[in-house]
């Protein structure tokens, strides 16, 4: 099997793995202990989420929360929650995020056809909650743009 070779900042050390390894599998292995949980990484320089493969010899930093690049994976992660809570709860309402304000993010939810209540939002959190639990992955999957708005 083919290996390729990487160099962890974070362990100031090279190591080899097998060609297609993930970043997890990588920070796994390598028992990578910050603050707080990993949730991405630095290869060469470029911010990548956890699920990405080594095919070609890396530099490679892992990061967590405490830093920009972590609480923005983070936040992309609720907000990605947040939309499966949406869809789940109200289904023929449409979530949109069109930008970050000050400490947050603006959301909108169109086609509510009414005010939102704090039972709404409760409902919404509740489902939330639930979904974490679950610990489902996320995987990303790279779709034509019809076929992603299929999956809408």
């Amino acid at each position: 099997m083919k290996q390729v070779e990487i160099y962890c900042h974070n362990t100031r050390s090279k190591h080899t793995y097998p060609l297609g390894t993930s970043l997890l599998e990588i920070s796994s292995d390598l028992n990578i202990k910050l603050k707080n949980t990993v949730c991405g990484a630095f290869v060469n320089n470029q911010v990548r989420e956890l699920s990405f493969c080594v095919v070609k010899p890396k530099n490679i930093e892992f990061f967590d929360v405490s830093h920009p690049d972590g609480i923005r994976l983070y936040v992309r992660s609720l907000i990605f929650v947040l939309y499966a809570a949406v869809k789940e709860v109200f289904p023929y309402v449409t979530l949109r995020v069109p930008r970050g304000i000050s400490n947050g993010y603006f959301c909108e939810l169109a086609g509510f056809g009414r005010e939102i209540t704090d039972r709404d939002i409760e409902l919404l959190k509740n489902k939330m909650h639930q979904l974490i639990e679950k610990d489902i992955p996320f995987i990303k999957k790279n779709l034509p743009t019809p076929d992603a708005i299929d999956h809408l």
